[in-house]
């Protein structure tokens, strides 16, 4: 079972929107995606803070941003069509200078309609020649990603099938490459004890008297893995810690800077920067995995496969593997509604009352009248058990319906009464009546 599952999601514009659902928790989050891999996230009305849930929006944007990093190696003949097919994805200099706003009030004509009619809604907008006017957005960063989105959707499009599968096959191994990351970047958060720094005067290390981060310890315990984060934390170089405890640093920095989720009046005020500052954050994430994955192929696994401790536990299939589909489990047999029964019930006691009535007309004996009133009395015991029962199907409650459409005499207003009654019926059952 995958750590995490979209339940939905629906385009809208430049940004996709949707809900994920976290198995470990059970939760579900709203989620809003911008092409250049941004995620915002919220539960209910409440937004989840831009820290929180780093290994969600990791997978959210894995699943819906554009890709921007090194290109997936495809096969030789696939190769020359994507150089066909490929065009700068967007001169960011140019867009910038080109972005235009428009602030929706009356006397601001819309230029990008190139006759002066017309208004459009606050933001900032671009005019392409092939993919025409790009916008509204809040920043002209925005702006931008929106079209190189669209640039790389359309270039997408023109990958042959089989330089598609194996992008596929790519983006499977990157996001498990993901799954483990988080935890190791946890530890690296904390402050490595370099050996240049010990002793070193004028330097005070930073950390000892602050809240540390979790280390997560009861979730690595359910999985046999040959070390914990922290132990393979301190398996690496001195450099190597402080190459990695940098970049985590550098992404928290550079995601402060680009501002996701705060208001504008509250953003940076240098759009460049702050779009510089997303592309950098974006970088160090896509190229973080790789990264650990080359450092660490016995927790990780290697290139192209789980690793050896997942496969010796049964707790993955090796990548490409046919999943065995399972036996779908024998649907019980609906049992009959008794409203049919007795409907039928009903029926024949009219039929009966109709033979009697056509064979004794005109006939005052007797005889004739016990026959009509025995008949009489055996229809009123069949409305009086059809009264008493409630349908448990919709077909039932259908064929209830038909019955009393069909015989409109109602002056008391009974068949209207249980009609009512098995509706409300409907709406209470649980599970509801098929």
């Amino acid at each position: 079972m995958t750590a995490f599952e979209i339940t939905h999601f629906t385009r809208n514009g430049s940004a996709t929107t949707g809900s994920v659902r976290v198995e470990r928790t059970g939760k579900v989050y709203a989620f809003s995606v911008s092409p250049n891999g941004n995620v915002m996230l919220a539960r209910g009305m409440s937004p989840v803070p831009a820290n929180h849930l780093r290994d969600v929006r990791l997978f959210v944007s894995k699943r819906f941003a554009v890709a921007t990093t090194a290109p997936v190696r495809v096969p030789q003949p696939c190769q020359q069509q994507q150089a066909d097919a490929g065009r700068p994805l967007g001169d960011k200099a140019r867009v910038y200078a080109g972005c235009f706003y428009a602030s929706g009030s009356r006397g601001k004509m819309v230029r990008a309609l190139g006759n002066g009619s017309g208004f459009m809604a606050r933001g900032f907008y671009f005019h392409d020649p092939k993919h025409g006017s790009i916008g509204p957005h809040l920043t002209k960063a925005d702006v931008y990603a929106d079209l190189v989105g669209r640039r790389a959707r359309a270039l997408a499009a023109m990958v042959p099938q089989q330089a598609q599968q194996q992008q596929a096959d790519a983006g499977r191994r990157g996001f498990i490459r993901t799954a483990l990351t988080a935890g190791l970047l946890a530890t690296a958060a904390a402050p490595a004890a370099l050996a240049d720094n010990a002793g070193s005067p004028g330097i005070n290390l930073r950390g000892d008297d602050t809240a540390r981060l979790p280390d997560h310890a009861a979730l690595w315990s359910r999985m046999p893995l040959p070390f914990t984060p922290a132990e393979a934390w301190r398996l690496l170089s001195p450099a190597t810690q402080a190459e990695i405890g940098a970049a985590v640093i550098g992404i928290e920095l550079a995601q402060y800077v680009y501002g996701d989720g705060r208001a504008e009046a509250d953003q940076f005020t240098d759009d460049k920067l702050r779009s510089d500052a997303s592309d950098v954050a974006d970088a160090i994430l896509n190229q973080m995995p790789d990264r650990l994955w080359t450092l660490l192929p016995d927790l990780y696994g290697p290139d192209g496969d789980h690793p050896a401790w997942a496969l010796a536990a049964g707790m993955v299939l090796p990548l490409g593997a046919v999943v065995p589909e399972l036996e779908a489990a024998p649907v019980p047999a609906a049992s009959a509604d008794p409203i049919l029964a007795t409907l039928a019930s009903r029926e024949g006691a009219s039929q009966h009352l109709a033979r009697v009535g056509a064979e004794t007309a005109g006939d005052e004996s007797p005889e004739a009248t016990a026959l009509w009133t025995a008949g009489d009395r055996r229809l009123a015991a069949a409305d009086d058990a059809l009264r008493a029962t409630t349908p448990t199907t919709l077909a039932g409650l259908s064929a209830l319906a038909r019955h009393y459409a069909a015989t409109s005499c109602d002056p008391d207003g009974e068949g209207l009464t249980h009609l009512v009654e098995a509706l409300a019926n409907l709406a209470d059952d649980d599970p509801p009546l098929t």
